[in-house]
């Protein structure tokens, strides 16, 4: 059973229909996707897990390209920044709805603008696949020209923020169940195909609440 929700505390029901990284008309399945394995294949894996480090932190996305390009880096926050960070699979998707509604003077509408929320809430570290090759179509790059208060979610912990977000932007951390985070992320991972993320659930349980010198554990972040 996963935790029952609460304000400003992100959940989710293990249904998400932007949690995968297709979000666009143009995407394609992971295993059709040459482009995407390559990209997957390329990073320096930690051990055989699905993670590449910056900072001394495991990011486990093999499609962060601007954090690997130094994007993240020079990204600079406004004022009237909101960004909401969190583990994976800590609900962030539910959070993005509820602030993007606040900022809407609570009008459900707004989540009907025909966009998939992750381009009107973007990720700063992600890439869709297909626009890999085109930087100017990156969430980061994107953001530079949307009106404020501008809206975007990260996974990264604290230390691989960017030092503008510190200063200008309002955070929101979301933390969640490691029991259910450690269910749905570990599902996740394994219908990627281009990941080829074959362990059982007690393997990546260890990794979660135990960490190795170069993956901090699930409680790294919020510590």
């Amino acid at each position: 059973m996963t935790s029952p929700p609460s304000a400003f505390i992100g959940q989710n029901d293990g249904h998400d229909p932007h949690n995968t990284i297709e979000g666009s008309e143009t995407s394609e399945p992971e295993s059709r996707s040459p482009t995407r394995q390559q990209f997957c294949f390329s990073i320096p894996y930690d051990d055989d897990f699905y993670c590449f480090r910056y900072k001394g932190i495991a990011v486990p996305q093999p499609w962060n390209l601007p954090i690997k390009s130094g994007d993240i880096e020079r990204f600079e926050a406004l004022e009237g920044d909101i960004c909401s960070a969190s583990y994976p699979k800590s609900g962030s998707q539910w959070m993005a709805a509820i602030v993007l509604m606040i900022t809407n003077n609570a009008d459900p509408q707004c989540l009907h603008s025909g966009k998939p929320l992750r381009e009107t809430v973007p990720f700063i570290e992600q890439v869709i696949p297909s626009q890999m090759a085109k930087p100017e179509l990156w969430n980061i790059n994107r953001l530079a020209g949307m009106p404020s208060p501008r809206l975007y979610s990260t996974h990264l912990p604290a230390d691989g923020f960017p030092q503008s977000i510190w200063q200008k932007a309002q955070m929101i951390y979301m933390y969640r169940n490691p029991k259910d985070v450690a269910v749905l992320m570990h599902h996740w991972l394994r219908g990627l195909e281009a990941v080829q993320y074959n362990h059982e659930i007690p393997y990546f349980v260890e990794q979660l609440t135990d960490g190795l010198p170069k993956r901090p554990a699930w409680y790294g972040p919020l510590l």
